[in-house]
């Protein structure tokens, strides 16, 4: 996927959506599935088994879904710390709003540090990130 066709959802609206038109099943634990004929099939750790045509994996960086799906992806540990967190749109931000409409905001500073911020229709999201090392050697100084 290049950076033209990337696409940028609010979790919050993605959830709305999916909430109106799609029987979810809450409160299972994924298994495993199956690719059939007209769709997929989902098998639960209660022996439910449910039918469908979309499967949306929710699970988190450890997931069971993706872990089917690509076997062989491995998670790596990059020594990175990252927050990240949500803003509403205000009128302050109105200029900002218009020069990066839409669009992935990046700073990036000395050692790794970078803060990443992305506009969407309603709100700003933003993330601040470090190197593992920086918060080591922090403690490191404080303790002595």
């Amino acid at each position: 996927m290049s950076i033209g066709e990337m696409k940028f959802v609010e979790r919050a609206l993605l959830r709305r959506n999916l909430l109106k038109n799609i029987d979810i099943r809450w409160n299972k634990r994924f298994v495993s599935y199956e690719i059939i004929e007209d769709g997929i099939q989902v098998h639960f750790d209660d022996d439910s088994i449910v039918q469908g045509s979309l499967l949306v994996g929710c699970d988190g960086a450890r997931s069971s879904v993706r872990a089917q799906l690509m076997p062989d992806f491995r998670i790596e540990d990059t020594g990175t710390i990252q927050v990240a967190g949500r803003l509403e749109q205000t009128a302050e931000f109105t200029q900002i709003k218009n020069l990066a409409s839409n669009s992935l905001v990046q700073v990036l500073g000395d050692q790794g540090h970078s803060i990443y911020m992305i506009s969407t229709e309603h709100s700003w999201f933003w993330s601040l990130a470090w190197s593992n090392s920086d918060v080591t050697l922090t403690k490191t100084t404080h303790d002595q």
